[in-house]
């Protein structure tokens, strides 16, 4: 099992315009100064999530609510997305690989126990597994269990079918570890909702409401001293102007909001007003390639010439995020797989160019100016995306204006989050605007695009490769680098997968995108900065949420 935070495809934030919501604001009015009994603070948050909220903290879908992944449920170790190669130990106090690499060996913390009291052992671990191993729908992160085997009460082995050089990510850091005496009772985990979570984490659900809900510390945490922190109210808000007037009325302690000039807008009102950017993925728009007519390469190719991306940027990201590269890759760490082919690749805008290639694909101008094929169809795509996301949206605006002068008819459609992450799973829409998540290495990012394991046809909920794009190339590719940590075999692997993509182009890079958080210190201490980047702090992302929370401290 795989999973990532609710937020995880508009893993943007929000950007924020200058109207006031004063109605959205009062539902929060007062909210900077909860404690809960003990005094300890309790932090108003906004992850960005729009519409209402749904009673779901089941840790094995990709769709329950942000604290289920690293509040709540932990993972065995944690994997510093912010600092390369830095693992630190988390319900698991160490780890080994076997010769081979297909046999991970943990030893647990013994201290590990569950929010009703009972201890976290070995037979949970193996529980959590053995459910992935056995049923397809639970193995969302497509990781092939040969073997697993409780070795003592405090440790377990896993062995899968191929090397976990690239695989213990996944494993070990975004697999959450739940109890067997609460879920061997559960007729069917896919869709059990969890409304009354038992974990092992920082935090426990205290009450809900679809507009907010509570998690306050668990009284019976393992690791001593933490949290220091009361807990964490997680509001609804309807907008991103109604998030962006919270903030600046310092009714939020901690928040995702893609804010446009955030020095004016927000850190100079007050010194309390702090904010860090962490980039760490693509912007991109996903093509179904199982869908007329974004299943034709031609129509993606022209997409992609035809967009401004320094306009783009300037336009709908504040200069935040600049243009992106073919090959997907970040810019912090992993230049050094980067092929010269793809790197020489430009991506500047060609409008001329985007509409030469889609005459020679044959489709031509009606008298309306749009396109249309041989079979008197139109070249019309809707692209969806998130109601209230307005970076996004504004993207999709720009881009609509762009291609509209080469006859594609561009349509953005702004839906709730929940149905676009239903839509995106199931293969129910034409483009759509996301981001390409990775991890430590850049095969998280490429598996998570196109691996075949991930794939579903349309109509079956996929954990992954939404744009239904396989390829033998890419297949062989993925192979190889999961099978060795040989330098001198991954990088014309990497180099391979990204000749497909920039030829085939079933996700259209945008930007890189900017992920801002923005935080107040004068209730507590201790979130992640430049200088100390010891997880992301982006309130969205898991499980580092759990793990940034438990280690801030109340103001003194």
């Amino acid at each position: 099992m795989r999973f990532r935070t609710t937020l995880r495809r508009r893993r943007t934030a929000l950007a924020a315009v200058g109207i006031l919501a004063a109605a959205s604001l009062a539902a929060c009015s007062g909210s900077g100064t909860a404690k809960n009994d003990s005094g300890s603070p309790i932090l108003t948050v906004a992850n960005g999530q729009t519409g209402q909220f749904t009673r779901n903290f089941n840790p094995i879908p990709q769709t329950a609510n942000t604290p289920t992944y690293g509040m709540i449920y932990e993972p065995l170790l944690f994997f510093n997305q912010g600092k390369a190669g830095d693992v630190q130990p988390w319900l698991a106090t160490s780890y080994k690989l076997s010769a081979d690499g297909r046999t991970a060996t943990f030893q647990l913390d013994p201290r590990a126990k569950w929010s009703d009291g009972q201890p976290l052992t070995a037979e949970d671990v193996a529980y959590t597994y053995q459910l992935a191993k056995d049923d397809p729908k639970l193995n969302t992160g497509g990781l092939e269990y040969e073997a697993i085997k409780v070795l003592g009460e405090h440790e377990v082995s896993i062995t899968t079918k191929a090397p976990l050089y690239t695989e213990l990510w996944s494993l070990a850091g975004r697999t959450y570890i739940i109890p067997k005496h609460i879920w061997e009772k559960v007729k069917d985990p896919s869709t059990y909702q969890n409304p009354n979570p038992v974990g092992s984490g920082a935090f426990m659900l205290k009450s809900f409401s679809s507009q907010t809900y509570t998690v306050v510390k668990n009284p019976k945490y393992w690791q001593p001293g933490k949290p220091q922190i009361g807990g964490l109210r997680f509001v609804m808000y309807g907008n991103n102007t109604a998030t962006l007037t919270a903030l600046n009325a310092k009714k939020l302690d901690w928040a995702g909001l893609f804010v446009p000039q955030i020095e004016k807008v927000y850190a100079s009102k007050d010194p309390h007003n702090k904010y860090i950017n962490t980039p760490l993925f693509v912007t991109e728009l996903t093509a179904n390639t199982k869908t007329f007519p974004t299943d034709q390469a031609p129509v993606r190719k022209a997409i992609s010439l035809a967009v401004d991306r320094a306009q783009l940027n300037k336009l709908a990201f504040s200069g935040y995020s600049p243009p992106a590269g073919p090959s997907f890759l970040n810019q912090r760490d992993q230049g050094k797989y980067l092929d010269p082919e793809v790197g020489a690749l430009s991506l500047k805008a060609d409008a001329a160019a985007a509409a030469q290639v889609l005459a020679d694909a044959g489709w031509k101008k009606g008298s309306d100016g749009i396109l249309r094929d041989g079979q008197g169809r139109k070249l019309t795509i809707t692209a969806k995306v998130v109601t209230g996301w307005s970076d996004f949206i504004n993207a999709l605006q720009v881009i609509q204006q762009e291609l509209r002068p080469i006859g594609i008819d561009f349509q953005p459609q702004e839906v709730s989050y929940a149905s676009l992450t239903a839509d995106r799973n199931n293969g129910k829409f034409q483009m759509l605007i996301d981001n390409a998540y990775g991890g430590p290495q850049p095969y998280q990012m490429f598996k998570y695009l196109f691996s075949k394991k991930l794939y579903r046809p349309v109509g079956q909920n996929a954990p992954g490769n939404y744009a239904r794009f396989t390829d033998p190339a890419i297949d062989s590719a993925l192979e190889t680098i999961e099978s060795t940590n040989d330098e001198a075999k991954l990088k014309p692997a990497y180099a391979a997968i990204q000749k497909v993509s920039a030829a085939q182009l079933p996700y259209i890079p945008l930007v890189y995108a900017s992920s801002l958080t923005e935080y107040r210190d004068t209730r507590v201490t201790g979130f992640p900065t430049a200088d100390n980047l010891y997880a992301i702090p982006e309130i969205w992302q898991a499980p580092d949420s759990g793990y940034v929370a438990m280690r801030l401290k109340p103001v003194k």
